[in-house]
Formats: C-alpha cells, structure tokens, sequence
C-alpha cells in the first residue's frame, strides 16, 4: 500500500508535466508509469522514515523506553535498601559475562592502579560493577519521585559554605562533578536552590532523551548539549553570573 500511495505521487506529477505540454494523462506510457512506481519503491528506502528498517529502529526505541521506564518505575517505588539490592544482583551478573563494560572497568583499573595484579583488578572492578548498577537503578528515584521526596532523602551536606562563598562573587560558578555516587540527585539539591545550566549528551534514543531532560529540567536546572550551542549557552550562564555543571569524565 506503501508503494502505491508512493507511485501515485509520481503519477500525478507525470499528469502536471503532461497537462503542461496540452496532453492527457493516459498518453503516458503505462511502460513508464509503472516504471515509474518502481523507481520511487527502489529509492524509498533510503528516505528516512519511509522503509522497514527505520520503523523497525522506532520500534526498538519504543520497547527500550518502555522496558527502562517499567524497571525505574518499579525503583522508584521500592523502599532504597531493596533498590540496592537489586542493583548488587544486577551487577555480579554483569560480572560474570564479558561486557564491554566489564572490560572497560578492568582496563582503568590497570591503567589507574597498574601495581595491582589481575585478581585484584577483577575483584575491584566487580565492587565497582556493583555500586555502577545500584546507581543506575537509583534512576528511578532521581527521575520519577516528586521531587520534595526526593530531597528528602538527602541527609547530610558537606561543604556547601564553599559553593556559597563562591557564588557571592556574582562571577560565576563552574561545578566539575564527576561520574562518582548519584550525580544527579546532587542536581536537584542545588538546581532548587540556584539557577544552574548543566552540559550533557543527549541519549541517541529520542524517547529516553525526552524522559531525561522532562526529568533533569525540574527546579530551575537548564540542559545544555554536547554541542557548540551548549557550550555558547554555558558561556552565557557564567557572564549572568550563574552557576554551571560539567561531568568532565
């Protein structure tokens, strides 16, 4: 139905070219008409969003959003002590498989600790495994809580005089934080109490990404992407003397 809907374009622009040279439609050859249709169903697919496999790419999009959101929903709801839990399973599962993951922490591992020997290396990379799957399973937490439970859940603050002292210079704060303990509810706790622009990478799946930047653009936080707009509109924050949030690793 596709190519039909397709090749009746092509027909009725055949009859606009016909009608301007005083002849009708049927004095085109069906020969040409026909072909005609196939070319256009030969060339569609490289049309995005005209062939199978990227609707077959929306699809998987959609079932990942879907799946991701099922798991932080059910996260979210759960008491924290057994989010942990969870995460110390997912993450000896992890471990047990060679992800790239996996291979990724051990290689950093040796290239930060390069005294150690191989099994240390592995039992400190299935320790970081672990703690990297409870954190993204806090997700669920520091994306779908309102947000006064939320910060509820912050019990202790250590250093914010400094955050304080500096930003009493009205020249601007740049925060380097990087990818260590839950960053995000980090976020939240001082994007309510300042205006601050945060720099990050845009999921490359368009549903995740919405769900992050509704969840990650509450308070008075402002993304900025990965890009040169972001990092002009960085720029622009600091000049208003603003604070900026960077995760540099």
């Amino acid at each position: 139905s596709g190519d039909r809907k397709r090749g009746a374009i092509i027909l009725d622009s055949i009859e606009v070219i016909y009608q301007e040279k005083g002849l009708s439609r049927d004095a085109a050859p069906r020969c040409f008409r026909l072909s005609a249709v196939r070319f256009y169903a030969s060339i569609s697919p490289t049309i995005p969003g005209t062939n199978s496999a990227d609707h077959h790419g929306v699809f998987i999009d959609r079932l990942k959003y879907y799946l991701a959101r099922v798991l932080l929903q059910i996260c979210a709801w759960l008491p924290l002590p057994a989010v942990h839990g969870m995460g110390a399973v997912l993450g000896f599962v992890v471990n047990l498989f060679p992800t790239r993951l996996r291979q990724t922490t051990r290689r950093n591992l040796r290239q930060c600790f390069p005294h150690l020997s191989e099994e240390e290396v592995a039992r400190l990379a299935a320790a970081s495994l672990r703690e990297t799957a409870r954190t993204a399973l806090e997700m669920g937490k520091s994306w779908l809580l309102p947000m006064d439970r939320l910060l509820a859940l912050v019990r202790e603050v250590d250093g914010a005089e400094h955050l304080e002292a500096a930003r009493e210079t009205n020249r601007g704060v740049i925060i380097l934080a990087p990818h260590l303990g839950n960053w995000e509810v980090f976020g939240y706790y001082f994007t309510e109490r300042y205006p601050t622009t945060f720099l990050y990478q845009p999921p490359k799946n368009p549903y995740i990404d919405a769900m992050v930047k509704a969840s990650r653009g509450r308070g008075q936080a402002k993304l900025a992407p990965t890009n040169r707009q972001g990092v002009a509109q960085l720029l622009k924050a600091l000049q208003a003397g603003e604070m900026i949030g960077v995760l540099p690793d």
